[in-house]
């Protein structure tokens, strides 16, 4: 069930209502099928697309790039983008944008995902993307820092004030286990 929800989050870029939350477990499951399904036939079509131009964008400069991203392609756009880059490709363009950007663009990633792109940024960047994640979407942060080894998650707490975590009442039992191995950390 947490698998569920937690795919929905990332779906919506945002919480569940605690009216889907509550409904039963084989029911939560079921919604996630339906809608995992009608979202796949959907993007694949757009992934393909994408594959497809990923030829050519390894020839366009990056600050043109940079332009078109933040000029005409919306946050939850740019997620899709990025599950369908190579990561080397994706980092190198990524790198280059605002964290408001990647922030919003984070939240409607994989968890897995976000943590493996958000680790191999620089640390600037990548600590502001955090921060961000911390004041407006902490049970995304949680999801994230489920995927990483707690030595970075230490060295993350040097820049960002991950004690504000200790406040979270979180839903889900893996959020609330890796909120536990955070505080055993800190403490």
């Amino acid at each position: 069930m947490e698998e569920d929800l937690v795919f929905l989050e990332e779906l919506v870029g945002g919480d569940i209502p605690h009216s889907i939350a509550d409904l039963p477990p084989e029911t939560i499951h079921e919604v996630r099928l339906f809608i995992e399904g009608f979202y796949n036939v959907k993007m694949e079509a757009v992934r393909k697309s994408i594959q497809a131009n990923t030829v050519i964008i390894k020839y366009i400069p990056n600050f043109i790039i940079h332009y078109v991203i933040r000029s005409y392609i919306d946050p939850p756009v740019g997620a899709m983008i990025a599950e369908s880059l190579e990561p080397s490709l994706f980092l190198n363009i990524v790198a280059g944008l605002e964290p408001q950007y990647i922030y919003e663009s984070i939240v409607y990633l994989n968890a897995e995902k976000a943590a493996m792109i958000l680790f191999r940024l620089n640390k600037r960047l990548s600590t502001k993307v955090f921060n961000l994640l911390l004041e407006n979407k902490p049970n995304k942060l949680l999801d994230i820092l489920l995927h990483v080894e707690d030595d970075k998650i230490f060295d993350l707490a040097r820049d960002v004030d991950l004690y504000k975590l200790k406040e979270l009442e979180p839903l889900s039992e893996g959020r609330t286990n890796t909120l536990e191995r955070i505080k055993a950390m800190l403490l």
